[in-house]
């Protein structure tokens, strides 16, 4: 399990997530759970996650 997961984003086959307990940023395989690692660490208690890329984003219109 997940020693205190709290925020969670999605991007293409990666699922995101902070952790108060460890203080850090993870990603593993949204469809089956492995290949986790940590993006980031020894953050201060890191409460929300986003993701910005061009593909999240609305097509505008000129």
């Amino acid at each position: 399990g997940l020693p205190h997961p709290f925020a969670i984003t999605v991007f293409e086959d990666s699922l995101y997530w902070t952790d108060w307990h460890t203080k850090s940023i993870n990603s593993a395989n949204k469809f089956t759970g492995k290949n986790q690692e940590i993006i980031r660490n020894k953050l201060h208690f890191p409460m929300d996650i986003h993701t910005l890329h061009p593909q999240r984003q609305p097509a505008g219109q000129y």
